[in-house]
């Protein structure tokens, strides 16, 4: 599937995705409003609004877009969560609370917040076809907390999802590649600096394309 036709939370690139109302359509342009982006950002697909996932309140949808698809292959029976999972979610919720990282005012909000992601099957797609080795668990992170889950495809009807542990999520070093302090960087003594540039031959200044300065003025 290709990267502009999924909702899945494991894009390939960095690209947002946002909810718009549709304000007019203007002969081959279409006027949107209302989106989560930066004006004048430039609008690389349009999806059709799907109250199943995208759910904004008083929103219209096209008859032909349900609220919940007859066949919907993402859709899991259930989400169980364990007394003790819900206990490990409290613990790193309350973490997050005392160092105000958290965007949910309390851990039974957040566990809602859990069920509704993990009602969809969202492995990828060679994992739920079953075509690479099956994990005994597997993890998302949301709100920096890592949770850990399993998935039951044995279910007679649709899959079922249980909820096992949660951690604050720590992230890793090649995470961190690029948030080293300006002090931990290496450095040339002044003298070296000045008898390098003596002595490195002249050359024209670079010069960047214009498209190229365009993009980088635009990000």
């Amino acid at each position: 599937m290709g990267c502009l036709a999924t909702r899945s939370p494991h894009r390939p690139v960095p690209i947002g995705l946002s909810v718009a109302r549709v304000l007019s359509v203007e002969g081959s342009s279409v006027v949107l409003g209302g989106a989560d982006i930066v004006d004048g950002s430039p609008i690389l697909d349009i999806k059709p609004y799907l109250p199943f996932c995208d759910n904004v309140k008083g929103a219209t949808a096209p008859s032909w877009v349900t609220v919940e698809a007859a066949e919907e292959p993402l859709k899991v029976a259930k989400v169980e969560i364990s007394a003790e999972a819900a206990e490990a979610v409290h613990k790193c919720w309350t973490r997050k609370k005392d160092s105000r990282t958290t965007l949910y005012s309390s851990s039974d909000e957040y566990l809602e917040l859990v069920k509704q992601v993990l009602s969809r099957d969202i492995r990828s797609l060679h994992k739920r076809l079953g075509l690479t080795r099956q994990l005994a668990s597997y993890h998302v992170i949301l709100d920096n907390i890592d949770i850990t889950y399993n998935i039951d495809t044995d279910a007679s009807e649709a899959a079922i999802v249980t909820v096992l542990d949660a951690s604050v999520h720590t992230p890793s070093q090649k995470e961190q590649v690029g948030k080293q302090p300006q002090s931990q960087l290496a450095t040339i003594p002044a003298a070296a600096a000045d008898a390098i540039a003596a002595n490195a031959p002249q050359s024209q200044p670079a010069t960047i394309p214009a498209a190229t300065v365009d993009a980088t003025a635009a990000n």
